[in-house]
């Protein structure tokens, strides 16, 4: 199942969103891979509620990093003052 780390409380919770639902899921921040960063994308795998394997999601990252990437830059090439220059 695909999840993004949405938040780190307290430097000891990690809260992740999980799912099209964006179901969320707290675990403890030891749980998680080395040099995990907010926003990062994991592959998970439950077996009864309890994450047993976990994977960052390098791929996923990368388009979600390219979308927002076209997006600003279309925001940019869109924008225009409303004040008019004398």
């Amino acid at each position: 199942m695909k999840a993004i780390l949405d938040r780190i409380v307290d430097g000891e919770k990690a809260v992740l969103l999980v799912g099209p639902d964006e179901k969320e899921v707290i675990l403890p921040i030891s749980s998680l891979p080395q040099d995990t960063l907010e926003g990062d994308h994991f592959q998970v795998t439950f077996v009864n509620d309890q994450v047993v394997f976990m994977e960052k999601n390098q791929k996923e990252e990368q388009v979600t990093k390219k979308r927002i990437n076209s997006t600003l830059e279309q925001l940019r090439a869109n924008q225009k003052s409303k004040y008019k220059r004398k």
